[in-house]
């Protein structure tokens, strides 16, 4: 039953309200405590899991030659600019 619980909390991406009940049981149930704690931990190393396959996934941001690119456009458009400024063309 706690198992199916955490995976529909995990596939729902409701880690933080799954967390939020088992540390209402751990705090008020003295008799069930031990088992809210070990559900806690579960659910802890199921959201660092999730947060590191995020981490991962995430694009590390465009290829050098974009950004050389881009700088040199920019290079381009100053000198422009500071020409125009400078020497009245």
């Amino acid at each position: 039953m706690h198992t199916a619980f955490l995976e529909l909390a995990r596939a729902t991406l409701r880690l933080p309200e799954a967390g939020a009940r088992y540390r209402a049981i751990k705090e008020n149930d003295p008799e069930r405590a031990a088992v809210a704690e070990q559900k806690l931990a579960q659910l802890m190393v199921l959201a660092l899991t999730m947060l590191q396959n995020a981490r991962e996934s995430f694009p590390k941001g465009p290829p050098r030659w974009v950004t050389s690119l881009a700088c040199a456009v920019v290079a381009v458009f100053v000198a422009v600019l500071i020409r125009r400024v400078f020497f009245g063309r």
